[in-house]
């Protein structure tokens, strides 16, 4: 055993049972024995009774990677400090969801050889995150998701001019306000040329979307959701090549998004543009150069029917353009599309049903003008349906029977419709339905338990 290099136990149990740890451990002496040791891997293990667990570790000359993820770890465990330490050779470091409250120790900035390091969901505190991380010239990805991290203090761009090969970062749910990260025009150093992953989501940062994202060539993901963030979008994001993620959802954005904003995204798979107030100004014969499979784009403006570009967007499973002022008819070619999921509700779409794609699992029409019947096969057609919400159009006729026949239908929404005839006695077999709403509709008699709605 003592030329073992690699041991990893992480997430081990000898059953079962006993959250929230695995295993406990009281006494880690026993790893001294591991002379070679190089790679530790202890996640999911409870070592928060073991004080001495980086006194044991620092006896090792040439440790490289540690990963002490969700062990219950606290300050206590950090706050000694070796004059001489092992440590300082540590390229990976995942000290991920444990209980270090207060600043980033000293003994953690001083591992400057460190390529990975994982700090997030913690409670560290500071005011400037460059301050905190900006000496590992050497980091590749750094992560301090959900922590208490202040400010920024234009250290973000310190730190994309400081740390060349930096790859992912992600500092997420963290408590920014105030700070604009569009401000900064003075670049300098190698400024973020190696960034593939930016994840700013949830961090309540304001000011607009920073033009200087269009010269990060190598960037592959952008998260900017959730802040509050204004003004327009830079036209500079087109020119991201290698672009695969875009989201700028639930944010305060204005203007207008238009076919120059995705020039070069030949790449691009997510995006996530909804709920920002942005007003969609694209041609609908427009080709775009990408293929979706994630569509997102919920309240923005487009003034049009639905757009005939989403027709060539063959891989997209998730198309969301609820409250997108889209108006008229339901196209013939959405069947051929590939989608899991479909919403359009709250538009100003009218005519009848349309065939659907067979594998959707859920169909949001509701708050439209939709008129005609319900397909009296639509159940067979639709065999992998889990939500089926129509309620507030003005469908007509019965509801076909062929709707009992989806065994994984979890939802039913038909009300506030001009349906008439029976109400189906079948969904009280269903074991995993869950709602079953057919109130105010023209229908006869009374809808079956556990729902209890009264129908007349």
């Amino acid at each position: 055993m003592k030329q073992l290099r690699y041991l990893n136990i992480s997430n081990s149990r000898f059953n079962d049972q006993g959250p929230p740890w695995a295993l406990t451990v009281h006494d880690v002496q026993w790893i001294s024995n591991l002379s070679s040791l190089q790679h530790l891997g202890m996640a999911g293990i409870c070592l928060g009774e073991t004080p001495s667990l980086f006194q044991v570790l620092n006896r090792f000359p040439s440790f490289l990677s540690l990963h002490l993820s969700q062990c219950g770890l606290n300050n206590s465990h950090l706050s000694w400090h070796p004059i001489n330490s092992s440590f300082h050779g540590v390229r990976h470091l995942d000290l991920g969801q444990n209980d270090f409250p207060g600043t980033v120790p000293s003994m953690i900035q001083n591992m400057t050889s460190l390529r990975f390091l994982d700090l997030s969901f913690n409670l560290f505190i500071t005011s400037s995150i460059h301050n905190s991380f900006g000496n590992f010239k050497n980091l590749l990805h750094l992560n301090i998701v959900a922590n208490a991290f202040s400010g920024i203090e234009k250290g973000l761009l310190l730190m994309f001019g400081n740390i060349c090969y930096l790859r992912s970062l992600d500092i997420s749910y963290n408590q920014l306000p105030g700070e604009q990260i569009g401000k900064y025009r003075n670049l300098s150093g190698c400024f973020g040329h190696d960034l593939e992953a930016l994840n700013l989501d949830y961090a309540r940062i304001s000011g607009y979307v920073p033009n200087w994202l269009g010269i990060l060539g190598n960037l592959k993901h952008v998260h900017l959701s959730h802040n509050q963030l204004n003004g327009t979008v830079p036209e500079s994001l087109g020119q991201l090549s290698n672009l695969e993620t875009l989201d700028l959802s639930y944010d305060s954005l204005e203007a207008a998004i238009c076919e120059v904003h995705f020039a070069s995204q030949s790449k691009l798979k997510t995006l996530s543009i909804g709920s920002t107030g942005l007003t969609i100004k694209i041609k609908s014969d427009w080709i775009p150069p990408f293929q979706l499979e994630y569509i997102e784009m919920e309240s923005c403006k487009f003034g049009t029917q639905i757009p005939q570009w989403l027709q060539t967007q063959s891989k997209a499973t998730t198309l969301l353009l609820s409250n997108a002022s889209i108006w008229g008819t339901l196209p013939k070619w959405m069947k051929d599309m590939n989608l899991n999921e479909l919403d359009l509700s709250h538009n100003q779409i009218k005519g009848t049903l349309p065939r659907f794609p067979s594998n959707l699992k859920l169909i949001d029409l509701s708050g439209n003008s939709i008129s005609g019947v319900l397909p009296e096969r639509m159940g067979d057609m639709l065999p992998h349906l889990s939500s089926l919400i129509l309620l507030n159009n003005l469908i007509k006729g019965s509801i076909p029977n062929s709707l009992c026949h989806i065994k994984t239908m979890v939802v039913v929404e038909l009300s506030n419709n001009n349906l008439a005839g029976n109400i189906p006695d079948c969904w009280r077999h269903h074991q995993d339905i869950e709602v079953v709403d057919q109130s105010s509709n023209n229908l006869s008699g009374v809808a079956p338990t556990p729902w209890g709605i009264s129908v007349g």
